[in-house]
């Protein structure tokens, strides 16, 4: 019998159907959290961006106030 066809053995068919489903599913969750950090990663540059603009705003009217 080949390795392939016997019941617990780590090695799998990649011709099945249903091993590629487990792929596929997998694929998917990868990219679902690939988006979550991306849009996490997006939030956080922008919050570190406005953060610095308000820093400058702040040193900007200290400038000015002491003029």
């Amino acid at each position: 019998m080949a390795a392939t066809e016997q019941s617990g053995d780590s090695h799998r068919d990649y011709g099945s159907p249903a091993t590629w489903g487990d792929v596929e599913r997998v694929r998917l969750s990868l990219e679902a959290q690939i988006a979550r950090s991306e849009t996490h990663l997006t939030r956080w540059i922008v919050g570190v961006m406005a953060a610095g603009v308000a820093v400058v705003g702040v040193l900007l009217g200290l400038l000015e106030a002491l003029r």
